[in-house]
């Protein structure tokens, strides 16, 4: 009886860590729409998410000091001072007493605080999704584009109505992005660029061989042949350490420094993944997880799932399956559930738990790849006899749309293109016709045109068969419905931009090509005479003519132009 109470109160007293262990592992942060990720996951303490306070202090942008001797973290930004004290509900906000609803704590050697009431004292906006575990942290940023000009030999910016804001002193300057410009300047001190706000404040010092700009709201910086990062949000500078260098996705980046050693970092830059071994490229992380292909001494594969922590979540060799792509896509995973042979088997879908959940109705060899691109990848279905092939897709649940078309595109904006070979002895393009379908399978526009462009933010563009000595007309474009918008009429015809443009050119013969600007109602809004064109989303289109920039507002009225 003893040894029973001995035990119940054990489990008791350690109940409350389990618990809260077990929730820790799906709960996503996001800020302004980044994901973000921590060395240590975020918990649940009484219905309380906590982070760890320096991280989310950072990315708040708040500068933070610790007080070793009364246990206080301190968060300042902008004149406004947060002071949490460890193991205490008591904190101070510009020096006045709030009482929080759990107290700040220690967790493996990490101080969490409540992430509600750090990121709303920063005057942020704090929403809650229970159903998917997600805590979204919205917050103000002033995130104006200011686009490059140069007068004299010398870069500066200017603003959407035309207006120099940053006077042209730099030797060169890129587009706004993120609120923040590069900018270089070549002295005697060499070549040296570094990042400016919209008053021309220096945010990050001019001395980096190379800047460009990256994903989630970082830049990455070139220094003596070694890459590192800016956070625009924490101002902080990952030190250029790795020979190279991807860009962040859900919070966490690829970083190489020789061949036999790579890791992933998180936004912090510190290590969390590190790989000491040969190695394929680096993954994406999607989904809060990443697979990895390791290769071992013996030269063989380990291929596993790990999260933003280096758990591995699942080891498909101890599985017995095979990964067929390397991104979580709603939940789950492609993989072929082979057969005695080895060498072919089964689709099927597992969750993060390794678990299959679902198995389809279509088969392939351990060599194939499903590579998901918008939801669905490409398969094909072989005829043995001749050898010849017909294509369709398989979404991301497993459902599939039959294979039955020559050839087919990737789905792009909800629509794929799908060519259908009316004469298989005929190899020119006269005999191949292309349409669409939609991601429900549909042919919503039958195969008819001999060239067709992806489909992007409601267009595609086309061409006709005509007796040129190309055989093809020149590119007009059609809507969704494959109503023509605009008929054939320029060389080429660029992706329409997200509020409607899209930049031309036309040949004018064979060593002349001049460019323009078309709307989505194909009306020209910047006549095709231009040796450049460039639209830059919800704001102006650059030229260039005789390498003399000139900028145009969306009406195609002149804004700025280079003397």
């Amino acid at each position: 009886m003893k040894k029973f109470l001995f035990t119940f109160i054990m489990v008791l007293m350690f109940l409350p860590t389990l618990s809260l262990q077990a929730a820790n592992n799906s709960i996503i942060v996001k800020l302004n729409g980044d994901v973000l990720s921590f060395d240590q996951p975020p918990i649940i303490d009484n219905g309380r998410t906590l982070l760890p306070i320096r991280a989310i202090f950072e990315e708040l942008g708040a500068t933070v000091t610790w007080d070793s001797k009364t246990q206080t973290a301190i968060g300042e930004k902008d004149g406004k001072k947060v002071m949490l004290k460890l193991n205490n509900k008591n904190a101070q906000i510009d020096g006045k007493p709030v009482t929080l609803d759990v107290p700040v704590k220690m967790v493996s050697n990490r101080t969490f605080a409540p992430a509600r009431f750090v990121a709303e004292s920063f005057g942020a906006i704090v929403n809650w999704d229970s159903s998917t575990k997600v805590m979204n942290i919205s917050f103000a940023t002033d995130e104006t584009v200011l686009y490059p000009i140069r007068e004299n030999g010398k870069w500066g910016y200017i603003d959407k109505s035309g207006k120099i804001v940053v006077e042209p002193t730099y030797s060169d300057a890129k587009l706004f992005k993120y609120g923040v410009g590069a900018v270089l300047m070549k002295d005697d001190l060499g070549e040296r660029w570094g990042l400016i706000d919209k008053t021309g404040k220096v945010v990050l010092d001019l001395a980096y061989d190379s800047i460009e700009e990256s994903t989630e709201h970082f830049y990455r910086l070139k220094l003596k042949k070694k890459w590192g990062y800016y956070n625009v949000y924490s101002h902080k500078v990952i030190t250029p350490i790795y020979s190279a260098a991807t860009d962040f996705s859900e919070g966490m980046a690829g970083v190489y420094t020789d061949s036999s050693y790579k890791a992933y970092i998180n936004r912090s830059g510190n290590e969390i993944i590190p790989i000491f071994c040969i190695s394929d490229r680096l993954s994406y992380f999607s989904e809060c997880v990443v697979f990895l292909s390791l290769v071992n001494e013996d030269y063989t594969y380990t291929k596993l799932i790990v999260d933003q922590q280096n758990k591995t979540l699942i080891d498909f060799d101890k599985l017995g399956l095979v990964p067929l792509f390397d991104e979580f896509h709603d939940g789950l995973f492609p993989v072929l559930i082979p057969d005695k042979d080895n060498v072919n088997g089964q689709v099927g879908f597992i969750n993060k738990s390794g678990n299959i959940v679902k198995k389809v109705d279509y088969f392939t060899t351990i060599n194939d790849i499903l590579d998901f691109r918008n939801g669905f990848a490409q398969i094909k279905n072989t005829n043995p006899s001749d050898d010849t092939s017909l294509y369709g897709f398989i979404d991301t649940t497993g459902r599939i749309i039959e294979p039955k078309y020559d050839s087919v595109g990737n789905f792009s904006d909800g629509m794929a293109k799908v060519t259908v070979d009316t004469d298989k002895n005929d190899h020119s393009i006269k005999s191949e016709k292309c349409g669409f379908i939609d991601s429900s399978g549909k042919e919503v526009i039958k195969p008819q045109y001999p060239l067709v462009s992806d489909f992007v933010n409601g267009f595609a563009s086309y061409c006709k068969l005509d007796n040129s000595y190309l055989g093809l007309t020149a590119e007009g474009f059609i809507d969704k419905t494959g109503k023509e918008i605009l008929p054939p009429t320029y060389t080429s015809i660029s992706s329409f931009s997200k509020d409607g443009f899209a930049a031309i050119y036309l040949e004018i013969d064979i060593n002349t090509v001049k460019h323009g600007l078309i709307d989505k109602t194909g009306k020209t809004i910047i006549a095709p005479k231009y040796d450049e064109m460039q639209y830059y989303e919800n704001g102006l289109a650059r030229a260039k003519l005789d390498e003399k920039n000139i900028y145009f507002d969306p009406t195609g009225k002149v804004v700025w132009s280079e003397k």
